[in-house]
C-alpha cells in the first residue's frame, strides 16, 4: 500500500510526522512526504517514509475559496460562536450585506457550485497521478485550499483521503470544509460533534484519533524528568516558585502583565516567586506593543528555546521569520512540570498545562489595544467547554490577576487535581492504551 502526506509547514511536520503519528503505518506501508513547503526538507524524516517535492498552492483559487469561506462562515454563524465572533472583522459592506444573503442553505450552494467551477488543481492531479496512492493524509487546519484539492484529486484518482485535524479550534472557528474527505480524525468527542454539528459530516467518516503532538503527556514517568535541566537552562535558582507565562498566537499585550507580575513579585504579594516567559513562537504580530528588555525586570526570564526568535522578529518586524522555529515537544512537558502554575492568554498552551494537572488562570480580559482581544477568543466556541474545568480559572479583569495568581499558589491535592482535570479533558482530548500511532494504522487497514 502507498501512502502519501502532503505536508504544508512546520508545524504540521513536527506534530505529525517528528512526532511519530505515522510510524506504524510506516513499517507496514510505503509512506512518502510530500514537502508542499521545499524548507521542510531540512528536517530528518523518520524510518520508512521518503520526501516528494510538492506543488505551490493555486494562489487565485485560495482567493476564491477565501471569499467563499467568508459567506459560508456567515450563513454557519448559528452553529459556531466562533464564525460570529469573526464577522466583525469583515470590511463593512460584507458585514451589512451577508447576514441577508448568507443561510446554511444558500451558503452551502454557493459553496458546491463554487467548487463544481473550480474544478481540480491540474498540478496536484498530475502529483496524485504520478504518484498512485492508495491513501492521501492530510494534516490540515481545514482552512487550506491545498487540503481541497487533494481531497478531490482522491476522488478523481480513485484514492481515499483522510484529514487529520492539526488544532484544538480548526473545526469551529477556520471555516467550512468545501469537500468532505473519506474520513477525518479528530482529537475527541468534543471535535467529533463539531465536525458532524457545524459541517454536517457524516458521523461514519469522523474517527476519534486523539492529539499526536499531545502524546508525551500522558507518560507520566516522561513528564517528570529534565525539570532541573529546564531550570538550570533558563538560570531560575532552585529556592523559586516558578509562574510560567505563556503568550498566546492571538495578540495581545503580554508585556504589561510581566510589569505587573514582576512589581507583585518585588513587592511581596507574590513571594519567593519567579516568573518565566514564553512567547508563542509563531506569534502574531502585535500593535504597539513595548519591547521585551530583561533589564527592565528582576524576578522575570525569557524562555531560552524561543529567546532568540522572539528578539529578532520584535526588532525586524518580521513574523514571518518565526517558521524558521522547529520547538522540540520533548521541551514542553519539561517547562509544564518545572512550573508551580501557568499563565496564558487562552491557547493550546492552556489545554496542554492541564493535561499536565497543573493549575492555570486563562487571561480573558481586553488589553486596550486589540480589537481581537483575548476577550473575544475566550468567547470561541471550542473553549466554552473548558469553563467547568478543574485547575482551570478565568481572569476577566486585569485587576484580578495578581489575586488570582495568589490563589494558583496555595497547595493543594495534585493527584487528585490531575485525576479529576483527565476525567474532565477526555472530552477534548482522547487518549487510551493504544498509541496515537497505532489508532490511525488500525483505521487505514479497516476501511
Amino acid at each position: 500500500m502507498r501512502v502519501i502526506v502532503p505536508i504544508q509547514g512546520v508545524v504540521f511536520f513536527r506534530n505529525f510526522i517528528s512526532s511519530g503519528a505515522l510510524s506504524n503505518i510506516a513499517k507496514e506501508s510505503e509512506v512518502i512526504v510530500v514537502a508542499m513547503d521545499p524548507d521542510i526538507q531540512r528536517f530528518e524524516l523518520p524510518a520508512g517514509m521518503t520526501f516528494h517535492s510538492g506543488v505551490s498552492p493555486n494562489p487565485q483559487r485560495a482567493q476564491i475559496r477565501f471569499w467563499i469561506q467568508e459567506f459560508v462562515m456567515c450563513g454557519l454563524r448559528h452553529r459556531s460562536k466562533t464564525f460570529q465572533l469573526k464577522l466583525y472583522r469583515l470590511s463593512w459592506k460584507k458585514k451589512y450585506i451577508y447576514p441577508f444573503l448568507a443561510f446554511p442553505l444558500s451558503a452551502r450552494w454557493v459553496q458546491k457550485i463554487s467548487e463544481f467551477f473550480l474544478g481540480t488543481d491540474l498540478l496536484v492531479d498530475k502529483l496524485v497521478q504520478e504518484l498512485k496512492p492508495d491513501w492521501i493524509i492530510l494534516p490540515s487546519s481545514c482552512e487550506d485550499s491545498l487540503t481541497a484539492d487533494f481531497v478531490k484529486a482522491a476522488k478523481k484518482f480513485g484514492a481515499k483521503s483522510f484529514i487529520l485535524v492539526n488544532g484544538w479550534d480548526n473545526l469551529t472557528s477556520k471555516g467550512t470544509l468545501p469537500v468532505f474527505p473519506d474520513k477525518i480524525g479528530v482529537w475527541g468527542p468534543q471535535g467529533a460533534n463539531d465536525a458532524f454539528k457545524i459541517h454536517r459530516i457524516s458521523r461514519k467518516r469522523i474517527e476519534i484519533l486523539g492529539a499526536p503532538q499531545f502524546e508525551r503527556y500522558f507518560q507520566s514517568e516522561f513528564s517528570e524528568n529534565g525539570q532541573e535541566e529546564v531550570r538550570t537552562m533558563n538560570g531560575i535558582p532552585q529556592d523559586k516558585k516558578v509562574i510560567l507565562f505563556a503568550g498566546s498566537f492571538q495578540p495581545f499585550d503580554e508585556i504589561t502583565v510581566l510589569r505587573i507580575l514582576d512589581k507583585a513579585i518585588e513587592s511581596g504579594h507574590l513571594p519567593n516567586a519567579h516568573v518565566l516567559y514564553r512567547p508563542h513562537p509563531w506569534r502574531h504580530w502585535r500593535d504597539h506593543e513595548d519591547n521585551f528588555v530583561s533589564t527592565e525586570y528582576k524576578h522575570v526570564s525569557l524562555d531560552v528555546q524561543v529567546a532568540e526568535i522572539f528578539l529578532q522578529i520584535k526588532k525586524s518586524g518580521k513574523a514571518s521569520e518565526a517558521k524558521k522555529v522547529f520547538p522540540d515537544l520533548e521541551y514542553y512537558p519539561k517547562i509544564i512540570q518545572m512550573a508551580e502554575c501557568i499563565l496564558s492568554p487562552l491557547s493550546t498552551f492552556v489545554l496542554e498545562s492541564l493535561l499536565m494537572g497543573k493549575k492555570t488562570l486563562a487571561i480573558c480580559y481586553p488589553d486596550g489595544k486589540h480589537f481581537f482581544s483575548a476577550d473575544k477568543v475566550s468567547q470561541y466556541e471550542h473553549v466554552q467547554y473548558m469553563e467547568t474545568s478543574p485547575g482551570l480559572k478565568f481572569c476577566r479583569d486585569a485587576k484580578d490577576l495578581i489575586s488570582m495568581t495568589q490563589e494558583l499558589l496555595l497547595p493543594v491535592d495534585a493527584d487528585k487535581l490531575h485525576r479529576d482535570i483527565n476525567n474532565h479533558l477526555k472530552f477534548v482530548v482522547h487518549s487510551d492504551n493504544i498509541p496515537y500511532a497505532g489508532r490511525l494504522a488500525k483505521v487505514v487497514s479497516n476501511a
